[in-house]
């Protein structure tokens, strides 16, 4: 038995995720998953506390809800599920992708869920298993999804060498990130409270939601451009 912190032992194959739980609630307390298809819970000792085994298939991440009282999962069997804490329950199974789930993540306000899948989509869905959007856009798997620190926004990285910003309210793509010569693999929001994004470059901006606040103002013209505009009018 562990008496101080240290290694966490009880997989039987590779660890996939981990998650802490929410401070305030549970915080000495970490959520596991693996390829061998269970989810497990340690204290900060390195105590097992907990399993949960009832993916068919490899566990792929793991998350906790912001307000501690459900956990999700991902797996390559297709589907995620949220589990009620400290029941091991599972309220809800979410089937939608066409291929292996491989991230999952919450809202801030612990009310939505996001999936990224090897099918190249995101799904917004609730904690009861409804499907609210499906984020499509990507042109290879989808590695990792965050939502932004207000929930107004979805970030997801994809093996296409691209992240994407998407409304979680509409699931409008608001901007495209390339720079990256191969896959992207992970992606975090700075911890901010609200989030301003810039107009979209192929068309007007998406209005801002209530959470998000007003989006950037559009560069100015330089004096230079100014000049070469008025000599193009005189002629």
């Amino acid at each position: 038995r562990a008496t101080r912190p240290g290694t966490l032992r009880g997989h039987r194959s590779a660890v996939t995720g981990v998650a802490w739980a929410p401070e305030e609630e549970l915080g000495t307390i970490m959520l596991t998953g693996s390829l061998d298809k269970t989810v497990r819970l340690f204290n900060c000792y390195g105590n097992e506390i907990g399993l949960i085994a009832q993916h068919e298939d490899e566990v792929t991440s793991v998350a906790w809800a912001p307000d501690g009282k459900t956990l999700a999962t991902a797996s390559e069997d297709g589907s995620a599920k949220v589990w009620l804490w400290p029941e091991g329950n599972c309220m809800a199974t979410l089937a939608g992708h066409n291929d292996a789930v491989t991230c999952v993540a919450y809202a801030p306000d612990s009310s939505r869920i996001v999936t990224g899948g090897a099918d190249g989509t995101a799904q917004v869905w609730s904690l009861e298993g409804q499907c609210l959007l499906t984020l499509e856009g990507h042109e290879q798997e989808v590695t990792c999804v965050a939502f932004s620190p207000d929930g107004a926004f979805v970030a997801t990285a994809s093996l296409d060498a691209t992240a994407k910003v998407w409304s979680a309210d509409c699931g409008t793509c608001l901007l495209t990130l390339r720079g990256h010569e191969e896959g992207v693999k992970s992606v975090s929001w700075q911890p901010a409270g609200k989030v301003d994004l810039p107009p979209r470059a192929d068309g007007p901006a998406q209005p801002p939601s209530s959470r998000s606040g007003p989006a950037a103002a559009p560069p100015q013209a330089s004096a230079a451009e100014g000049e070469a505009q008025r000599a193009a009018d005189a002629a």
